[in-house]
């Protein structure tokens, strides 16, 4: 087959949810507090002239936090290897997992049967813009060199479940009501 056949890119984004959402509101509570503390320990000390840094600072100090709570993530399959990537505020990217799909014994949608044996694995990787998605697929793999079980957790189109069956038909489950 043409390589470029057997090769897939997608990218969902984070919702504002649960740890996501308390991590954003507590950055935009540090973003309020930093000035009032500042100044108020300028004043304090009675440098009054070096108010005028607070606004750049706080500029600065949001230019490097802000991006660790605008979170995307992208599944990429080259030769049957699927690479996990975190993309922080669209401009750092972070691989956080990689798995050859030979290697799963379940590639099936995150549903009744497959979500107890997900449910019952030692590690869980999450690659989701939310576990409320119904596009959830997971796959199940044992690492050899520990014995422990891994579910991976992501979002699933009709051309990723395509490539799934083509690398590892036995362990594919299809599913219609996929949305993309």
């Amino acid at each position: 087959m043409n390589e470029f056949a057997n090769y897939f890119e997608y990218c969902v984004e984070a919702k504002i949810e649960g740890k996501l959402k308390l991590k954003r509101t507590l950055l935009i509570l540090a973003y309020i507090l930093f000035p009032i503390v500042f100044f108020s320990v300028l004043c304090k000390l009675k440098l009054y002239v070096l108010g005028c840094f607070i606004v750049l600072f706080t500029a600065i100090i949001w230019f490097f936090t802000w991006r660790y709570v605008q979170i995307e993530y992208e599944y990429t399959v080259v030769k049957g290897e699927m690479t996990f990537t975190k993309i922080f505020g669209r401009k750092s990217r972070r691989e956080f997992y990689k798995a050859r799909m030979q290697d799963m014994s379940v590639i099936a949608p995150y549903t009744d049967e497959y979500k107890t044996r997900a449910d019952a694995a030692e590690k869980k990787v999450y690659a989701v813009s939310s576990m409320s998605s119904p596009d959830i697929y997971v796959g199940i793999l044992k690492d050899e060199k520990t014995k422990e079980t891994t579910a991976i957790f992501f979002e699933a189109t009709s051309k990723l479940v395509k490539l799934a069956k083509f690398y590892n038909s036995s362990a594919t489950v299809e599913c219609a009501s996929l949305r993309y």
